[in-house]
């Protein structure tokens, strides 16, 4: 009896050794937790449910020597910060990558950069200095405050569903997708803009206010005044739009070649550029003077004087649907030299961007809606009866303000054709 008490005790001790044991290891287990040494190394790991790691946000583009320089900082965060970080990369060459890209810049309030890019907790680093010497400050302090990297909305399908869920792929469809959705908010704006101060440049308003002085001279009547206006405006429309296509076309042709493609993209930017100071110097020229004369960038005298011949002798024909539509054809050819310096950076633009291009021609119909408009306008209001002499002082007062206005459009448009490269 006193063996069997013993043999029973030794077997509960056992029992509570062993149950001792195993709550001490679940104890020890679940109470381990994620030490910093307060140098950004991790001592312990739980190995159990914890926190979400802390996603650092990466935008790249393969072969940019500015990003190869921040690929060993970047190494040396991921094996310094283990699996308290979660490094996320883009690249800005796809869709995907630019439609998230643009999400994150509209998140942060952040400038337009090109890539190396990163986005963690509250920081942007959007310089390879910056990457370099702030990226591990950046993380230590963000994980010390528990802040949270922006996490923008999953991409969804809105035409087709993809044919293999979560492939590049599909995921490529889904960001075209959305970077057409931006664009179809705020590129017409940007096109009726362009079309429209390319309307009320000076080289194409001069010649309306010509056309008028000339009508008047010639004793046209009202109704003849209309006829040559519509038929003057309709050529002008047509004819510019089969240029644009032209262009659209040419440029389509040599972006076959990426050489040949980025080096004309480089030109275009740099003739606005060219052009943006030198309609700055107009307007600083005109506004001190008030005198229009001062201003040189326009139609050379000898284009000026071929064009004043043209609707001189288009305007005394017998039919004057024919010669309206006949000098409307001809005096938007020989305008296009001063016109196409906004025209053609357009295009350009069109052409080069992805989600712009398939909507080109429609963009091009806007433009040119937009760039007509001064023009109808102005043969309203003389059909009115306001004098050409009128509106060519309504002109000289505000020419100073129009160069203003084209110089922030060439710089516009400048900046625009770079971030196509």
């Amino acid at each position: 009896m006193k063996q069997r008490i013993t043999s029973q005790r030794a077997g509960w001790r056992r029992r509570t050794a062993r149950w001792a044991f195993v709550t001490a290891a679940l104890a020890l287990c679940s109470q381990t937790a994620l030490a910093d040494d307060g140098n950004g190394n991790a001592t312990t790991r739980r190995e159990t449910a914890g926190p979400a790691p802390l996603q650092v946000v990466y935008f790249d583009t393969p072969g940019c020597s500015q990003c190869d320089r921040v690929e060993d900082t970047l190494k040396t965060a991921v094996e310094a910060w283990a699996e308290r970080i979660e490094l996320v990369r883009f690249n800005t060459h796809k869709a995907v990558g630019r439609y998230r890209l643009a999400q994150f810049k509209e998140h942060y309030k952040a400038t337009l950069r090109k890539p190396p890019t990163i986005f963690v907790g509250t920081h942007v680093l959007t310089t390879p200095k910056q990457i370099i010497k702030g990226l591990d400050k950046a993380i230590r302090g963000e994980l010390a405050a528990g802040h949270r990297t922006f996490v923008p909305p999953p991409l969804a399908a809105t035409d087709t569903e993809p044919e293999t869920p979560g492939s590049e792929s599909s995921e490529e469809e889904v960001a075209a997708q959305g970077v057409a959705d931006r664009l179809r908010k705020s590129g017409p704006w940007a096109v009726c803009g362009a079309g429209l101060l390319d309307g009320v440049n000076p080289c194409a308003f001069t010649t309306i206010v010509f056309l008028l002085s000339m009508l008047a001279y010639l004793g046209r009547s009202r109704r003849q005044m209309a006829v040559v206006g519509i038929g003057f405006t309709a050529a002008v429309f047509v004819t510019y739009m089969l240029l644009g296509l032209g262009l659209l076309w040419a440029v389509k042709t040599f972006s076959v070649d990426r050489g040949i493609a980025t080096g004309l993209a480089v030109a275009v930017a740099a003739l606005a550029f060219v052009f943006a100071a030198w309609s700055l110097v107009d307007f600083v020229r005109t506004a001190r003077s008030g005198d229009a004369r001062k201003a040189t960038l326009g139609l050379p005298k000898s284009v000026r004087a071929r064009i004043n011949q043209v609707i001189r002798s288009g305007l005394k024909t017998r039919n004057l649907v024919v010669g309206a539509v006949g000098v409307g054809f001809l005096v938007a050819v020989l305008e296009s030299v001063c016109t196409g310096q906004v025209y053609f950076p357009a295009i350009m633009i069109m052409v080069r961007t992805p989600d712009m291009r398939a909507a080109a021609v429609g963009y091009l119909v806007l433009y040119n809606v937009m760039f007509i408009l001064p023009l109808v306008a102005v043969l309203v209001v003389a059909w009115f009866g306001v004098k050409s002499d009128a509106l060519a002082r309504l002109m000289q007062r505000h020419l100073a303000v129009v160069k203003l206005g084209m110089a922030v459009l060439f710089v516009g448009l400048g900046v625009l054709v770079l971030l196509t490269l």
